[in-house]
């Protein structure tokens, strides 16, 4: 199965929560975070395999919405059953729109890497909670439940 989780930046927030989904920690073993030239491509980039030997891409796009719209869409009109071999992850992260006008302005000519890397700061500093959210969606995905559904993941029940 492959996984592609989908949010608004694609090497930075979404990056992180797809490292905490394979139960990385280790920045440098993704060379493409904060790469503000390959967010610009819209291209998917493999993060890794999980232990069961499924693959997990992320790609960033400005309406992660309608990437999800279409892939339920085009899942309806093939003939294959619903559990098809691509699960899409819609991600929605705290910062995630500040950073997205960041990446823009990182186009801006002398100025730019200011902005590419106020954003990698600033994405570095909610590094834990990113990796953590990452971490609960792999729970949720192995539990088998409907991560559209609200749920406290707690370490005991109440």
């Amino acid at each position: 199965m492959k996984y592609l989780l989908v949010g608004k930046n694609g090497v930075f927030e979404t990056m992180i929560v797809a490292m905490g989904f394979l139960g990385l920690n280790d920045m440098n073993s993704c060379k493409e975070f904060a790469n503000v030239q390959m967010e610009n491509t819209g291209k998917t980039i493999k993060i890794g395999t999980d232990a069961k030997g499924n693959d997990v891409y992320v790609v960033g796009n400005k309406f992660p919405d309608i990437v999800e719209i279409v892939n339920n869409e085009l899942k309806a009109l093939s003939n294959k059953p619903v559990n098809s071999e691509l699960t899409l992850i819609k991600i929605a992260t705290q910062g995630d729109n500040l950073n997205s006008y960041l990446i823009v302005l990182a186009k801006i000519p002398l100025l730019g890497t200011l902005f590419a890397h106020l954003a990698k700061y600033l994405t570095l500093q909610s590094k834990a909670k990113l990796i953590q959210q990452g971490q609960n969606l792999r729970l949720v995905h192995q539990a088998g439940l409907d991560p559209k559904v609200n749920r406290v993941i707690a370490a005991k029940p109440y």
